[in-house]
């Protein structure tokens, strides 16, 4: 069951990774006006990587697909 915020690329991701839904002020994967997704929060990757963990995104998808460069937890990796 897809709940509101999480039902398209970018949103997914920010759900599953910080655990909120992303309820932005553009339509499905329209986010290239956005400059980042949450800086401010802490979400999974932030926990990896402070506890001492390397953490890596792959994907087979261009990253500009979708507002996905922008997203923190990708770029922080």
């Amino acid at each position: 069951m897809q709940l509101p915020g999480t039902d398209y690329t970018i949103a997914g991701m920010v759900a599953s990774q910080c655990g909120i839904p992303l309820f932005a002020p553009f339509e499905g994967n329209a986010s290239a006006s956005m400059s980042s997704f949450f800086p401010q929060n802490i979400c999974l990757g932030d926990i990896l990587k402070n506890s001492g963990y390397e953490n890596y995104f792959v994907q087979g998808a261009n990253l500009r697909f979708a507002g996905k460069d922008v997203f923190p937890e990708i770029t922080r990796v």
